[in-house]
């Protein structure tokens, strides 16, 4: 079980470091639906999906140099989250 002390500081933390961002990511969505650029997915889902993207990369950044025989650049990194995730989202794409 969490304690409540726990979660009051999480809180804390989420409302002056993550919430301006996360609220930045997710407008910029909205906007991308309303101009029909992209698919009219929940904005909110599409936004922990792509920090999740993001922070899995950097997580998980020791294994994959470890794994990663082609030792891909951080620019090719950030470009295939781009794109899967745009490519993903962008109107004309399949569902």
């Amino acid at each position: 079980m969490v304690s409540p002390d726990y979660i009051k500081h999480l809180e804390q933390i989420i409302n002056k470091y993550i919430q301006k961002n996360h609220d930045m990511i997710e407008d910029t969505i909205k906007e991308g639906i309303k101009a029909g650029t992209f698919k009219d997915y929940d904005p909110m889902l599409c936004t922990f999906s792509l920090v999740g993207m993001v922070l899995f990369y950097f997580t998980y950044q020791p294994i994959i140099e470890s794994i990663d025989k082609e030792k891909h650049t951080m620019d090719h990194v950030v470009e295939n989250i781009y794109n899967v995730f745009i490519n993903g989202m962008r109107k004309g794409t399949a569902r």
